[in-house]
């Protein structure tokens, strides 16, 4: 069947979290759903179950996300080339979670480069856009008609974040760098006002905001670790109270609940990975948990604004999500509930005869994954190096693995413990290994283009061949361990002889 046409690989479970969108996971009202994106992709999955369906349409990274009060609605922004614009989505939940091909709606292209805010009005019925840097204008767009309302430059310099009231459809909030505006939309004139809050002598960076739900005032994270309360109730909103205490790096990540008790809390994330819990009355600390990470994300699990909050999840720039299941003690009700790598995955082995094992590895570590519960059962670090490779020996007894200081290092599977190290293996850095099907040898692979050949038993080099001008970026043996080829990034692959450590063949393709 030659000419039938290539099958679809279909995506199943991705394991991993977006970390760095600020305000990127969401609780989906229905108490059921988490939303967060992954690359380019959004992820709706169901934490009771653990079935995910992903939201395909955006062609560069998702940079925002939102989901209306009700539900209905979900919208995101991502990021592109300068001098493009870059699209905005409206995905229908409903649709979405029985055909994902068809949820999304493209809004017309607006914002310049990157979306760097969305938020929906109290009915859902309006969506409010904020471009980045390089566009910096507030959108108001129709969910119903997906056509633009109105538009108006968000301020003299550039605004990071956007909050609709909860009681209003044509009241709205952005701030930003040394300002915070209160915006009012006349629907009929289809035009913006705003109102400059007076902070007086202050001068901040707001990186987040979060809104009373009785729309009284706006509390306000900076990237100095204050937290700052405005009246939003006077002609010109004013800057009413300050938080007695700084938080180290900053605040990244700021929301407004009702507490089990009925009182208001405000709950902060912090740029050193601290949950702080406060009376939002008198911005007094309450409680506090501390995760792994910057906090760029806080999802109360409520219905509505006005219930009382109990259960939160919390995400991290370390693509690490926590899982509060009781506000009132958030030190100790506070768990990890899912990690992935956060930086780019260098590689993947499976286990021989094992499909639900494989390892990867990235930045300063090695993960072990069980592929079927979709959870990791191990991870190694090695502080301020990096992994470029891993190989597992059919033996299944060793993950070997080479890093960026020139080392090889063998970890026990199960345990990850130390095994072994191989000093000085490349000295620019090892960045391709293999392991020969009998499990006697290792072939490494440098930057500096060098191919070496080491006992496994005693650790010694048997030969090194440099032939390659480029960094080695792969090695694969054959099945009967008399050959190997390795490939660079010069654009070359030589099939080396295992016996006699020659070269037998070489293949050179332009990289250009």
């Amino acid at each position: 069947m030659s000419g039938a046409k290539p099958r679809d690989v279909e995506l199943v479970t991705a394991l991993g979290f977006g970390g760095n969108v600020s305000h990127g996971l969401l609780s989906h009202p229905n108490g059921e759903d988490i939303i967060y994106p992954l690359g380019s992709t959004v992820v709706v999955k169901n934490v009771r179950t653990g079935k995910q369906w992903f939201l395909h349409g955006h062609t560069d990274k998702v940079t925002c996300l939102t989901v209306s009060a009700d539900g209905r609605w979900l919208a995101s922004g991502q990021s592109t080339h300068i001098g493009f614009k870059a699209p905005i989505i409206l995905w229908d939940f409903a649709v979405a979670k029985q055909s994902p091909a068809e949820a999304g709606t493209k809004l017309g292209d607006f914002h310049t480069q990157k979306v760097q805010g969305v938020a929906f009005s109290p009915s859902g019925t309006y969506l409010a856009s904020l471009g980045g840097a390089d566009d910096n204008y507030l959108a108001i767009w129709n969910t119903t008609t997906g056509k633009q309302v109105t538009f108006a430059t968000a301020s003299t310099e550039s605004a990071l974040t956007v909050e609709f009231f909860h009681g209003r459809d044509d009241m709205l909030v952005t701030a930003g760098f040394h300002h915070l505006r209160r915006w009012s939309i006349d629907l009929d004139a289809e035009k913006l006002d705003a109102v400059n809050a007076n902070l007086g002598s202050l001068r901040r960076v707001f990186k987040c905001v979060a809104i009373s739900d009785d729309d009284k005032y706006a509390f306000c994270g900076s990237t100095t670790g204050d937290l700052l309360r405005i009246d939003l109730q006077p002609r010109t909103p004013n800057f009413q109270q300050a938080g007695n205490e700084l938080f180290r790096k900053g605040i990244r990540s700021v929301c407004v609940c009702r507490g089990a008790n009925g009182r208001s809390v405000c709950v902060i994330g912090c740029g050193n990975g601290s949950v702080v819990a406060l009376d939002a009355s008198s911005l007094k600390k309450i409680a506090s948990a501390e995760t792994r990470g910057e906090v760029s994300s806080l999802a109360p699990v409520r219905a509505s604004v006005k219930d009382a909050v109990r259960k939160m999840y919390v995400g991290t720039n370390e693509s690490n999500i926590y899982f509060v299941s009781d506000l009132g003690q958030l030190e100790t009700s506070t768990k990890l509930i899912a990690s992935c790598h956060y930086e780019g995955i260098n590689d993947v082995a499976f286990l021989d005869d094992c499909e639900s094992i494989f390892v990867t590895c990235s930045a300063n570590d090695i993960r072990v994954w069980n592929a079927k519960k979709q959870q990791e059962l191990l991870r190694v670090q090695v502080p301020n190096v990096v992994c470029n490779a891993i190989a597992l020996p059919r033996s299944g007894d060793l993950i070997i693995s080479a890093w960026s200081d020139g080392r090889v290092r063998a970890f026990k599977p199960v345990s990850g413990a130390l095994e072994f190290v191989i000093n000085d293996a490349h000295p620019e850095g090892v960045t391709a290994v293999a392991v020969t099907n009998d499990c006697s040898r290792i072939v490494t692979g440098g930057a500096g283009g060098a191919v070496r050949f080491w006992d496994l038993a005693t650790r010694k080099m048997q030969a090194s061949l440099k032939e390659h001008k480029g960094a080695v970026s792969s090695i694969a043996v054959r099945a009967d361990d008399k050959e190997c080829v390795s490939s660079s990034d010069d654009g070359s692959c030589i099939q080396w002889d295992l016996v006699t450590h020659r070269r037998t063949q070489a293949m050179f393709a332009s990289t250009m």
